[in-house]
């Protein structure tokens, strides 16, 4: 039986979730990848939610913070007439 004292078994290792890589800003802010509404810059059409952008972690997992986000992205580009019903 292990011992508390024995640390952690070998092969276990940390994971860390990257987040604050991509900086959010407005035109002004040369460092800025995307702006408020999500839009790359110099990327005509593209927009993207990811982790990247959060200044900070969330306090649990990032998986459901980003998903909320791609929603609500999804739902600000596209208006109620282009989705299709299942």
């Amino acid at each position: 039986m292990a011992d508390i004292n024995d640390g952690p078994p070998q092969g276990v290792g940390l994971y860390d979730h990257a987040n604050g890589t991509v900086r959010m800003g407005p035109v002004s802010d040369p460092q800025a990848v995307v702006d408020a509404a999500d839009a790359v810059r110099a990327v005509a059409g593209l927009s993207v939610i990811d982790a990247s952008m959060m200044p900070t972690p969330p306090s649990d997992v990032p998986a459901p913070t980003v998903m909320a986000l791609a929603e609500k992205l999804s739902r600000d580009l596209c208006p109620s007439n282009c989705r299709q019903s299942t």
